[in-house]
């Protein structure tokens, strides 16, 4: 989590004019931050999961997973949208340049305040989003402090632990 957290850290340092891969190097930590916690996760509640509920366990974990993905989707880029939007109405009247960064990219004249609003929207959304994740990675540290250190193949088979 510390690791998404920072990789939105990162972007959420963009401007305008910050070469493509300052971006990408962002995106790659903060991906990287998620795809192992969602990965520690799963493990964690299959692992803790008793052997007739795997199953279950494995549904739940998979349909929280993906509720989670659409959710944080769907707010990050609703917060993106609003600050762009409210960027543009300064530069455009209402309209769809205004709206939408495709629209405002075609006319060469707003391409500057597009990409500018644009990039405000993007890195508007990542500090949030680091900003939330520090917190509730304390809590999560701290909420599994004291917790046992076993795998799915031990969990439930007491001729296997020690």
């Amino acid at each position: 989590m510390l690791l998404a957290a920072f990789g939105f850290g990162g972007i959420a340092l963009l401007d305008p004019d910050t070469s493509v891969w300052a971006f990408v190097g962002g995106f790659t930590v903060m991906t990287v931050g998620v795809g192992s916690c969602g990965t520690v996760a799963n493990s964690l509640i299959l692992a803790t999961a008793p052997p007739g509920r795997a199953g279950a366990a494995a549904g739940v974990s998979e349909t929280s997973t993906e509720l989670g993905a659409a959710l944080g989707i769907a707010v990050l880029g609703t917060a993106a949208t609003a600050v762009y939007r409210s960027n543009m109405a300064d530069v455009v009247p209402a309209g769809p340049a205004a709206e939408t960064v495709a629209a405002a990219l075609t006319d060469p004249n707003l391409v500057d305040a597009a990409t500018s609003a644009y990039t405000g929207g993007v890195t508007a959304a990542a500090a949030a989003s680091a900003i939330v994740l520090l917190p509730i990675t304390a809590l999560t540290a701290w909420a599994l402090r004291g917790s046992p250190r076993r795998t799915p193949a031990h969990h439930g088979h007491p001729e296997t632990q020690g």
